[in-house]
């Protein structure tokens, strides 16, 4: 079999975010069979490599990585502000840039940032309406998007896929077996996820929802930087507001609350599965009256599909790349 040359990207506004997860999983499973895999870390000026680091060893089983991680070459951490400030561009030569968050290539191309000379794979997740998605405006034919048709398709109450790139139908997986096993037992607590920007609900609106679960006695909301000082004066005894990154994440609740994203699109949340396969409670927030977005499907997969959801060297990924390579 032809020994592809592959780099996976990833950039966004903050490190810890299920999308960074997912780059990093499928650097690693890639990393399995085409062997000098790039990962292109392109992270915001406060995060350093160790808060990288951390939040890997947090997550994962690292022995299975060897000692030296982030050390080997095959790792590249550039601060992303030096290239979008100085309006440079980082080149990457290879048979294939592979680019999990959607996200990430959409800010990739709207700030000229970074350019494969041959393909590009991404994940579609962000709405066409979307500042980032501009960047896909000028023709790049060397560009396949692979999306969840169920989200994003015709059939799909929220989006439809954009017709001047070829795509394909892709459902995204998590890479289970890497995962760090628990083992210490989780607190009593329900987890309120407040770290992405559309999940992050007022705190008035919160205590609603709260109050609808009284038989939940102890919340945990985990939030970011930007949130911090709104969602920090909700704590008291029964309510913890905690700063991700968390060290020991999984340990802090037993039971996850989901709620639906602020605007109707959710592409892929991580976290539902990632709750199961750690034996959480998982509670689907006003589950019946939800917009079908990745949310809603991955929340029935997890019901109905799940192992579907487990990523492996099976998955229909390495189809793709080699076919359009």
């Amino acid at each position: 079999m032809k020994k592809y040359d592959i780099s996976v990207y990833f950039a966004a506004n903050y490190l810890c975010t299920g999308s960074f997860y997912d780059s990093f999983e499928y650097w690693w499973l890639l990393k399995q069979r085409y062997r000098d895999v790039g990962f292109i870390i392109m992270a915001p000026p406060e995060v350093r490599k160790e808060t990288i680091y951390r939040a890997i060893c947090d997550k994962y089983d690292v022995s299975q990585f060897g000692d030296s991680l982030l050390e080997d070459g095959d790792v590249h951490i550039f601060n992303r502000e030096d290239y979008k400030n100085k309006n440079k561009i980082v080149p990457v030569i290879s048979d294939l840039l592979f680019i999990p968050s959607g996200s990430s290539a959409g800010w990739m191309y709207y700030n000229n940032i970074l350019i494969s000379k041959k393909k590009v794979i991404t994940i579609w997740e962000l709405p066409n309406t979307h500042l980032y998605m501009r960047g896909f405006d000028i023709p790049r034919p060397n560009v396949l998007m692979l999306y969840d048709p169920r989200v994003f398709g015709e059939s799909s109450s929220c989006l439809n896929p954009r017709d001047d790139y070829p795509h394909r139908h892709y459902f995204r997986a998590i890479y289970f077996d890497i995962m760090r096993k628990q083992v210490t037992v989780s607190r009593e607590s329900c987890l309120l996820n407040m770290v992405t920007d559309h999940k992050c609900y007022e705190p008035n609106d919160l205590i609603g929802i709260m109050n609808q679960y009284q038989n939940i006695k102890h919340w945990t909301i985990v939030t970011k930087d930007k949130w911090w000082k709104k969602y920090k004066v909700m704590a008291d005894t029964n309510i913890e507001v905690l700063l991700s990154p968390v060290d020991d994440y999984m340990n802090k609740f037993d039971t996850l609350l989901y709620l639906p994203s602020l605007r109707e699109l959710d592409p892929s949340p991580r976290l539902l599965p990632e709750a199961k396969y750690f034996g959480k409670e998982v509670i689907y927030h006003d589950f019946d009256n939800a917009p079908k977005d990745g949310g809603y499907w991955r929340y029935f997969d997890m019901l109905l599909n799940w192992n579907d959801l487990f990523l492996d060297q099976d998955d229909p990924i390495f189809e793709i790349i080699e076919d359009w390579c």
